[in-house]
This record gives structure tokens, C-alpha cells and sequence, in this order.
């Protein structure tokens, strides 16, 4: 009974400086160390009381009722709403809100303390060995290292010294924990004397370490807010990121150098929401990294990399893939510009790009001069010849995607003018084809207003396009990008509003990128083609397009032509009479973009901003779970174990759990050998136990060491029985030595 004492109280500090290491780190990790001292004293009374309840069965059984009696009422009485507030607390705290969690921080150490004096108890238990425990800690400490949380380090000390005793006393079975805890404290003391000290910092070092540690974070932890480019950098919204229109005054700054066979749509931002004043986007939240195999579909459908759906179309001249090359030339938002249909993309250097649901490419940071990648996409843009035969085949076959591009792509606010209306019908009459309709809306914006940069500021309580349309009929890229799209949803093509720039190379295939190369224009879905780029700015420079890919002779298409970059046109037809915009048919205005560009990224719905917590926390507990399971197999308790009792054992104790689920539990009188003699006895076993039972009758009263053989004849004993199980038999058996450690499922000491 002395020696069962002394074991309990061993192993109730040893659970105890665990636990309260854990806690400590915790509530220093948020900011909550004030409750040190309530915790220190909370893990005391738990240990406590865990450790003279263990000492009797009955007592534990007890014990525990009484506890699961007491949660139960206080659940009732009002715990329940406490620990509902601790969690949503805690969640906000994760999610970037760090002033709820200290209003309830008390509960959330009590909590804390509950919930890692469990889990200390089970790990710091002799049969458990040190590795639990020391993966344990090494995991927190990465996720300090993670966190940039240095300081939180030296609350680790208490649980890193029961570390060390749990390693020191493992090499042999017989070593006493009192004697090993001066020698623990000793080494304890020596490893964090440099953190109290501030230690002496090897700058090469530390500087690789924080490379790597924000590798990490770009690769599996991106969820940081992120500036968004935007026309705004460029001159081209005078009034304000929450207003288009107004005199535009581009900028005239290198941008980026792009190395192109031919004019190229550097996409940036797009947006699927017309507010009336302004274009946002409400699909873009969620983030997903560009080179993960298990965003291979997402990636595939936001590119339109499987599309057309036509037997050979993929084979076709104009989708071939061209490589683009891009190099900043001065420091930009976090966006990476790339052609549409984008099929492979390289990233230079420590980029780490991402994209969203809209087909936004971004890197994890602003980008900044040198910055660069290579794109390979097709560079088709409408009117290339071959185009509309090939979209109008492609719509002959079924789209999936074909509704929810209409669900997502035709919205339109309920402000708009009827008598925009009639004129998208009559823009399209006589265009038989969904892809004719496009063309001819954006001949009737191209020949039919004026390009001016110099226009009146926007009234912010009217229209926009229907300004530009009824009133102003001039403009730049933002109007008539903004008017294609909307005249494009008003006759049932799910159209998008796109920002970004376009190259136009000299000779040698470089184009020198500046401020007023910033442009938007107009993406157009066809049913079973994808997006095809829309370009109603008015054009004056002939472009000489690639050769035809086979297309239909009789396509209808006009040339190619490529706009001189935010130029005025050569002609400019006369104006029609300008109808007044009515007070009824003027839009409210619209409420402030829920995503700024330009400005840190809003939060949204499907994202998270803020220290990654739950994910830490979630990698976190998927690793234990892993390495729980891992440790439980016997085979691994036999090859970590440093003793040859120790292996032996690992054998003989999975051999009585498995007689356990075979319905051979053991007495209260029995002993370990006389299990194995009356479950042989029954006859109902695949092999015999007669062997085994002499062995344990050896190891546990004549104390005698196992050889080699009587482990192997364990763990033959041990297999046959598993072996012999049936499936349920078999998952119980797993679970139960996953959840509970040996001593809660009868540990065999005698």
C-alpha cells in the first residue's frame, strides 16, 4: 500500500506540473496571465483530488458519479451559458477579436485547467511512457515558434520539467520519480536560464528561422487581410473607391514589364455585384492555395481550364496555351495579374500565390519591385477569328455550371431605367446567337459614345451607366466596362466587371507597363465555352490577329483591333437627345463596398482574418489523435519500450485486452495466469494460451526477466487473438485503448 501511495503521489505531480505548464502557456498565449495564480490553485485542488480518489476503485467509481452528478447541475443552474460565452469568446479571439475573451477570463482558466488536467493525468502515467508528453510539449512549442510567441516560452518550464523526469525514470521500470526530480530540476533550470536571460541570438539563424516560419504561414496559414488592387491606384476613381466616374487623371509610372506574343488582358480584380455606384464582389472570401492537388476542381472551374465542352476543341490554334511573363517594376497591392484562362503558373522567387472563387490570383503579401512569374494561358479575346463558330458549337452541349453563372452573373439593381432597357433589346436585334448579341453590345458602345477622360463628377445619388448611357454618353474604361456588363445582363448573358491592365508589346515582344495601360473591361459567360474577354472601349489601331484556327469561313467577326491605351477616338458620332434622369428611377445610395480595394480586405462571411488559431488548434488535435493512435499498437509499445519486461508487457497487456471484446474479462480474484487458463479452457480460442499463462506466473511472482522467445510467444499469442476477432470486436478493441489509458482498462500488474 506504501509503495501504491507513493506511486499515486509521484504521479499526481507529475500531472500536475504538466497541467499547469499547459495552462500557463495558454492563458499567456492570450493574454490572460493574470489568472496564473487561479489556475496554480484550481490544477492543485483537481490533482489533488484525482490523486486520492485513484488510490481505491470504489473510491474512483464513486468519485466519479459524484463529479458527472455535480457537472450536470451546474449545467442546469447556469453553466451552460457560461461555458457558451467562454467558447464564443474564445472563437472570436481565434477569428482576430481579442476584447471578448478577457471579459471571461476567469471561466476560460477554470475551463483550461479542467480540460488539460484530464488530459495531463492520462499522459504522465507510467504505462503511457514519456513520449506523449514530450510530443506534446514539442507541438506547443512549434506553435509558439509559429505564433512569433517567444514570450510565452517560459510558461512551458513546469510541464517541460515533468518532461524531463518522465524521460529520465523511463529507462528502467524500477526507477523511483523522487529520485529523478533533482536532476530534472537541475537540467529544467540549465534549458530556460537563456529565456530568462534573454538569451544571445545568432542573427543568420534566427533570420532563417523567421524565413521559414512565414514559409509556413504563406503555404498553410494565409488568412491575413490583404491589400486589393484597384483603378483607384492609377487615377481612375477621382471620387473615391465608393464612386466610379469623375475626370480621371492617370498616372504615368513603370508598372511592370510583360514579355507577350500579343495584346494581353492582365486580369486583377472582378467583381459580380453592381450597386449602382459601385462594383463589388461578394464570392471572393474564401482563399485557396494555387499548387494544392485538393483544390484541383475548384481551380479547374475558376479558370475555365475544361472548357470548351467539345470533343477536340481543346486541340484548336486559338486555346492554345501562351507563356506570359510579368516583373514588377514598382510596388503594387497583394493581387498577381494574370491572362483568364490560366493554365500553369511559376511563381519567382518566395512568392506563394492563392486564388479565390472569383478567379482573383493574390500572393500572401503587397508586392513589391522585382517581384515576378510566368503565366502559360490561352490569349483569345472576342473577335479573333474562329471565335464565334466554336462558341456557338460549345453551347450546343450541356453546362453545368450554366446556372449558377446565371445566378451569380445576371444580378442587376431594381433602379435601373426601362429605357436602358430598350436599348440592350435594341442593340441586339437582328444578332441570332448569344455570342453575336455580345458583339453587337459592344459595337453599339464602341461607334455610339464618346471616350473623354475629362467628365463631370458623378452625382452620387443617380446611376452610373444610366449617367453615362442617358445623360453624359462619354467617357473612360470604367464606363464603358461597367455599361457592357450591365446592357450584357439586361439580355440574359452573365457578364462581370474586370479591372487590371493590358500589355501591348512592340516588336520584340516587351511592353513596358505604365498607370495609364490600367483598364477594365468585360468578361461574358457562353453556355459550355466559359468567359470570353469583352473589350467596349473605343478603339482606332488595327491589330493583326493570329492565323485562323480553322474556324468557319463565314464568321462574322470583325477584326481585331487593340485600343490605344485610355486614347480618344477618331470619330465621334452626335449625340441623340439627352433624357433627364427622373427622381423616382435615381438608385439610393448604395451602402460602403464590403471589400475595399486598394485597402486591407474586408472580412467576409467565408473568411478568416486574424492569427490562424483554429487552425493551429485543429492541426494541433489531429496530430495527438494521430499519435495516440499510433502509440496504442502494441507493436510500437514493444519497439519504444527499453526494457525486454517492457515488451513483453506491451504483448501480454494488448493479449488481455483482446480476451476483453472476446467476452474473457477478468475476476476481481483472478489473476493474470488464471484468465488464460479458463479462457483456454472454453475451447472457444484459435490457439492455445497454456504456454502464455506459465509465462506470466514467471514474470509477475518469480520476477524473472523474458527472454527473447516468450516475447516472441506474446506477441504470436497477441496477433492470433486479434487475428481471430471479428470486426466490431476488432474497432472496439481500438477504441477502447485509444480512449482509455491501461490503467482504466485493467492495467495487469499481478
Amino acid at each position: 500500500m506504501h509503495a501504491k501511495f507513493r506511486a499515486a503521489v509521484s504521479h499526481g505531480l507529475l500531472a500536475y506540473l504538466m497541467s499547469l505548464g499547459l495552462v500557463l502557456t495558454l492563458l499567456g498565449a492570450t493574454g490572460l496571465l493574470r489568472h496564473g495564480w487561479l489556475a496554480a490553485g484550481t490544477l492543485l485542488v483537481l490533482t489533488s483530488g484525482i490523486t486520492v480518489v485513484t488510490l481505491n476503485r470504489k473510491v474512483l467509481l464513486g468519485a466519479g458519479c459524484a463529479v458527472l452528478f455535480v457537472a450536470l447541475v451546474w449545467l442546469m443552474i447556469g453553466g451552460a451559458g457560461v461555458m457558451g460565452e467562454v467558447f464564443q469568446a474564445l472563437i472570436l479571439h481565434m477569428s482576430g477579436l481579442t476584447t471578448a475573451l478577457p471579459m471571461v477570463g476567469a471561466p476560460f482558466a477554470v475551463l483550461a485547467c479542467v480540460v488539460c488536467a484530464a488530459v495531463s493525468w492520462f499522459i504522465t502515467h507510467r504505462s503511457a511512457g514519456a513520449y506523449p508528453a514530450l510530443i506534446l510539449l514539442m507541438l506547443i512549442a512549434v506553435l509558439l515558434w509559429l505564433g512569433n510567441m517567444a514570450d510565452s516560452l517560459i510558461c512551458l518550464a513546469p510541464a517541460a520539467f515533468a518532461c524531463v523526469t518522465l524521460l529520465l525514470r523511463a529507462g528502467d521500470e524500477r526507477t523511483s520519480t523522487l529520485h529523478v526530480l533533482p536532476l530534472a530540476a537541475a537540467v529544467t533550470a540549465i534549458a530556460f536560464a537563456g529565456v530568462l536571460a534573454g538569451g544571445a541570438v545568432f542573427q543568420p539563424l534566427k533570420q532563417a528561422a523567421d524565413d521559414l516560419r512565414q514559409r509556413i504561414y504563406d503555404t498553410f496559414f494565409y488568412t491575413q487581410p490583404r491589400d486589393v488592387f484597384t483603378l483607384a491606384s492609377e487615377g481612375y476613381y477621382p471620387q473615391g473607391i465608393s464612386q466610379l466616374g469623375g475626370p480621371a487623371k492617370p498616372h504615368e509610372t513603370p508598372v511592370m514589364r510583360v514579355v507577350t506574343p500579343r495584346r494581353t488582358y492582365l486580369r486583377g480584380v472582378i467583381k459580380n455585384v453592381y450597386t449602382g455606384r459601385v462594383w463589388l464582389d461578394d464570392i471572393g472570401g474564401r482563399r485557396y492555395l494555387m499548387s494544392a492537388p485538393r483544390f484541383e476542381k475548384l481551380r479547374t472551374a475558376a479558370f475555365d481550364q475544361d472548357l470548351p465542352l467539345l470533343d477536340g476543341a481543346q486541340d484548336a490554334a486559338l486555346l492554345a496555351p501562351q507563356q506570359v511573363r510579368v516583373q514588377m517594376l514598382q510596388d503594387s497591392a497583394s493581387t498577381i495579374f494574370v491572362p483568364q484562362r490560366l493554365r500553369q503558373l511559376t511563381p519567382e522567387g518566395e512568392l506563394v500565390p492563392y486564388f479565390n472563387g472569383s478567379s482573383e490570383v493574390f500572393a500572401t503579401s503587397n508586392l513589391v519591385s522585382g517581384n515576378a512569374w510566368t503565366a502559360e494561358a490561352p490569349l483569345f479575346t472576342a473577335h479573333d477569328p474562329g471565335l464565334a463558330a466554336l462558341v456557338t458549337r460549345a453551347g450546343a452541349a450541356p453546362d453545368p455550371r450554366w446556372q449558377q453563372m446565371c445566378d451569380t452573373y445576371l444580378q442587376l439593381p431594381e433602379h435601373l431605367q426601362p429605357e436602358i432597357f430598350e436599348m440592350a433589346q435594341e442593340a441586339i436585334q437582328g444578332a441570332d446567337s448569344p455570342y453575336e448579341q455580345a458583339v453587337a453590345l459592344q459595337r453599339f458602345l464602341a461607334s455610339g459614345y464618346t471616350y473623354n477622360l475629362d467628365v463631370p463628377e458623378q452625382n452620387p445619388e443617380q446611376d452610373f451607366v444610366s449617367t453615362f448611357l442617358l445623360i453624359n454618353r462619354e467617357g473612360y474604361c470604367t464606363h464603358f466596362a461597367s455599361a457592357m456588363t450591365v446592357l450584357c445582363r439586361m439580355v440574359g448573358l452573365p457578364a462581370r466587371y474586370v479591372e487590371g491592365y493590358v500589355a501591348y508589346p512592340d516588336s520584340t515582344g516587351v511592353a513596358v507597363v505604365t498607370g495609364k495601360e490600367g483598364h477594365a473591361w468585360t468578361e461574358v459567360y457562353f453556355r459550355g465555352f466559359g468567359w470570353v474577354t469583352f473589350d467596349a472601349t473605343p478603339i482606332n489601331v488595327t491589330y493583326a490577329p493570329p492565323p485562323p484556327d480553322g474556324g468557319s469561313a463565314d464568321d462574322s467577326s470583325e477584326p481585331e483591333q487593340t485600343p490605344e491605351p485610355e486614347a480618344a477616338p477618331t470619330a465621334t458620332p452626335e449625340p441623340s437627345e439627352e433624357p433627364e434622369a427622373s427622381p423616382e428611377q435615381t438608385p439610393q445610395p448604395s451602402e460602403e463596398p464590403r471589400e475595399q480595394p486598394g485597402k486591407s480586405e474586408q472580412e467576409t462571411p467565408t473568411s478568416t482574418a486574424g492569427t490562424p488559431w483554429l487552425w493551429l488548434l485543429a492541426l494541433l488535435a489531429a496530430l495527438l489523435l494521430v499519435l495516440r493512435v499510433v502509440l496504442v499498437q502494441p507493436d510500437v509499445q514493444a519497439r519504444i519500450s527499453q526494457t525486454a519486461f517492457g515488451r513483453w508487457m506491451a504483448y501480454t497487456q494488448a493479449a488481455h485486452d483482446a480476451l476483453h471484446q472476446m467476452g474473457f474479462s477478468r475476476e476481481k480474484s483472478e489473476t493474470p495466469a488464471t484468465l488464460f487458463v479458463r479462457a483456454d479452457a472454453s475451447g472457444r480460442l484459435p490457439l492455445s494460451l497454456q504456454k502464455m499463462a506459465e509465462a506470466q506466473s514467471l514474470m509477475f511472482y518469480g520476477h524473472a526477466e523474458p527472454y527473447a522467445e516468450e516475447i516472441a510467444q506474446a506477441r504470436d499469442v497477441f496477433r492470433g487473438l486479434y487475428s481471430a476477432m471479428i470486426p466490431r470486436q476488432k474497432m472496439l478493441f481500438q477504441l477502447r485503448r485509444i480512449i482509455l489509458p491501461a490503467a482504466l482498462r485493467g492495467e495487469i500488474t499481478k
